[in-house]
């Protein structure tokens, strides 16, 4: 399966053509572009499906994106406008997140760790503090102290 312009109308209110929100030639330059990065974030062995579906994740926050609806929120007063960036994500960008995070979560394997296997966390037992001190007597005098 190939991220076509029906998953994208399936998977968020936007459309692909001539009267949609953005035309095929578009969708064509930013499958190239979600594709490079899906290229770069996925784990290994992802589906040719889960694959498919995050890449479409992300072409539906490029069109967020391009509509102005996350990333920038402009302002006018007056004569004056501005535009500043929201720092807010769009759901179609967290749901990619929250997707891929659940991709590549290693699954804890069964059986018995070896204590120096690597990826486990190493920490001498708790000792108790055995500093050399000299020990008070019941006269509350140290030794050699007799004055």
């Amino acid at each position: 399966m190939a991220v076509t312009s029906d998953l994208i109308s399936s998977i968020s209110p936007y459309t692909v053509g001539t009267t949609g929100d953005i035309t095929s030639a578009q969708l064509t330059t930013l499958l190239a572009i979600a594709e490079k990065k899906i290229g770069r974030e996925k784990p290994s062995d992802l589906s040719s499906d889960a694959e498919d579906y995050l890449t479409a994740l992300i072409v539906c926050d490029f069109i967020e994106r391009k509509l102005g609806k996350s990333g920038l929120a402009s302002e006018s007063i007056g004569d004056y406008s501005y535009s500043r960036a929201t720092g807010e994500k769009s759901s179609y960008l967290l749901e990619y997140e929250s997707e891929l995070e659940q991709y590549s979560i290693e699954q804890p394997s069964t059986g018995i760790r070896r204590a120096d296997a690597p990826g486990k966390a190493t920490m001498d037992p708790f000792k108790l503090d055995q500093i050399d001190q000299e020990i008070i007597e019941d006269d509350d005098t140290l030794e050699g102290d007799e004055t």
